[in-house]
C-alpha cells in the first residue's frame, strides 16, 4: 500500500512538471523548422520539362531558394510575388526570365546568377544583362541607403529600383536612358533625396529617358530629389580609400593623397593622413566631400568609431556610418582620420552632438543584438513553474515516506 501511494505521488509531480514542458519544446522545433533558411529546391518549384510552372506552398514561405540546374525558362504569369520572405535566390546556367519576376519581393537581398549563365549575371547581388550594358534589378529588401550604379551601364531598367531604404544613388554619366520605350520608371523609391550624377546638368536633361508617345517621361525620381551634376570620386588605389565631391568642390588637376601612419600591429586603431594634392601642394576643398574608407580586416564585426585629428590634439567624431564595408562620413577639410574601436576620452562632434556609434556590419548580414536583459519568456516562464511544483511534489512524498518509516 506505502508503495503504491508513494508512486501515485511521483507520477503526479511528474505530470505537473511536462504538461508545459513538452508544448514549449515542440514549440521550439516548429520554430526552427519553420525559419529554416534553406529548403530542398525539389520542393519548392513546381516544373514541368524544363519550364517552372508555379510555387508549393513551402517554397512561398522560403527565404531561400535555389533553381534547379536544367531548368531554362519561367511560364510567363510566373512570378516570385507571393514569396514575401525570400532573401536569397540562385539562378543556374542557362535560365532565362522576365525583369518583373521578382518585382514583389519585398525582403529580396541577393539575386546570385552562375558564371556560366549567358543571359544575366550578378554584381553583389545586383541584376544585370550580359548581352546588354543594362541593370535589370537592384533587390527591394536590401537596407543600405546608398548604391552606386557601376560605370559603363548605359540603361536603367522599369523598375530596376524599388527600394525604400535607399536615399542616394549614384549614377554615371555612361547611363543615357532609364525605363523602357514606354517611359515607364526606373525608380519606385519614395525616399531618394539625393542622385549624383557624374556628367554636367546638360547631359542629365538630354538623356532624361526615352519619351513616350505623349512626348512626356518621369523616370520615378522624386520631385524633392536634389541632382548633384559633375559628381566626382577619387580612389586611392593602394588603401582603397574613396573621396567624392560636386562638381568644383576639389580644385582641377588635384590629386588624392593617402598615407598609412597607423602601426600594422595595433587591432584597434588604424591611423590615415588624407589630402589632395596639387602642384606638390596640399589643397583644401571648398565644401563638403565624402570619405569611404574600407573596414580593416581586424575591426570587422565590431563598433567602430571614426575621428579626424586636429591641430590641437583633439578628436571630432565625424559621426560615421558603415556600409558595404566601408566606413563612411563627410568632411570640409583634410587632416589624419582615426578608425579605432575604442573610443576616445576628449571629442568634439563634427555635426551634431550625436556621437552614436557604427556597427561594422553588413545590412545583408546584421543581427538583432537587443537582448531580453534575464527576462523569462511567458513558456520558459509556465515550464519553470510546473517543474518546481513537480519538485514539490517529489520533496513532499519523500517527507511522506521519511514520516510512515518512524
Amino acid at each position: 500500500m506505502k508503495i503504491r501511494k508513494l508512486s501515485a505521488i511521483l507520477l503526479a509531480g511528474t505530470l505537473m512538471a511536462f504538461p508545459a514542458v513538452m508544448p514549449a519544446a515542440m514549440a521550439e522545433s516548429s520554430q526552427t523548422e519553420s525559419t529554416e533558411s534553406i529548403v530542398d529546391e525539389s520542393g519548392n518549384l513546381k516544373i514541368e520539362g524544363t519550364t517552372v510552372i508555379g510555387l508549393t506552398e513551402q517554397g512561398k514561405k522560403a527565404k531561400e531558394i535555389v533553381i534547379p540546374n536544367g531548368v531554362e525558362s519561367f511560364d510567363n504569369e510566373f512570378n516570385f510575388d507571393e514569396c514575401t520572405n525570400l532573401e536569397n535566390v540562385y539562378i543556374p546556367d542557362e535560365t532565362i526570365f522576365s525583369f518583373y519576376i521578382f518585382g514583389g519581393c519585398k525582403s529580396l537581398k541577393n539575386i546570385n546568377v552562375s558564371e556560366n549563365n549567358t543571359h544575366f549575371y550578378s554584381v553583389d547581388g545586383v541584376l544585370f544583362y550580359k548581352t546588354y550594358p543594362k541593370m535589370v534589378q537592384y533587390p527591394s529588401g536590401r537596407t543600405d541607403e546608398t548604391y552606386s550604379i557601376p560605370d559603363g551601364i548605359e540603361h536603367i531598367g522599369t523598375s530596376a529600383f524599388c527600394c525604400d531604404n535607399l536615399k542616394s544613388i549614384i549614377i554615371p554619366d555612361s547611363v543615357i536612358g532609364f525605363g523602357d520605350k514606354d517611359g515607364q520608371y526606373a525608380f519606385e523609391c519614395p525616399n531618394l533625396t539625393d542622385i549624383y550624377y557624374t556628367g554636367t546638368e546638360e547631359q542629365w536633361n538630354r538623356i532624361a529617358g526615352v519619351h513616350n508617345d505623349k512626348n512626356e517621361f518621369d523616370c520615378g525620381i522624386p520631385e524633392t530629389a536634389t541632382i548633384h551634376y559633375n559628381y566626382i570620386e577619387y580612389t586611392d588605389e593602394t588603401t582603397g580609400v574613396k573621396v567624392s565631391s560636386d562638381g568644383g568642390v576639389v580644385e582641377d588637376g588635384a590629386k588624392l593623397s593617402v598615407k598609412v601612419v597607423s602601426d600594422k600591429t595595433d587591432t584597434t586603431r588604424s591611423t590615415f593622413e588624407i589630402s589632395f594634392v596639387k602642384d606638390g601642394k596640399e589643397v583644401e576643398p571648398t565644401g563638403a566631400v565624402t570619405v569611404k574608407i574600407p573596414v580593416p580586416e581586424a575591426f570587422k564585426d565590431k563598433t567602430i568609431y571614426a575621428y579626424r585629428v586636429e591641430t590641437d590634439g583633439k578628436y571630432t567624431d565625424m559621426n560615421a556610418k558603415v556600409e558595404n564595408g566601408l566606413v563612411i562620413f563627410e568632411t570640409n577639410h583634410f587632416s589624419e582620420y582615426v578608425l579605432t574601436t575604442e573610443k576616445p576620452a576628449d571629442t568634439d562632434s563634427e555635426t551634431s552632438s550625436d556621437t552614436s556609434t557604427a556597427e561594422s556590419t553588413d545590412s545583408e548580414t546584421s543581427t538583432d543584438s537587443n537582448s531580453s536583459g534575464g527576462a523569462t519568456s511567458p513558456e520558459t516562464g509556465v515550464a519553470g513553474l510546473s517543474m518546481t511544483l513537480g519538485i514539490v511534489a517529489l520533496a513532499g512524498a519523500a517527507v511522506v515516506v521519511s514520516k510512515k518509516k518512524r
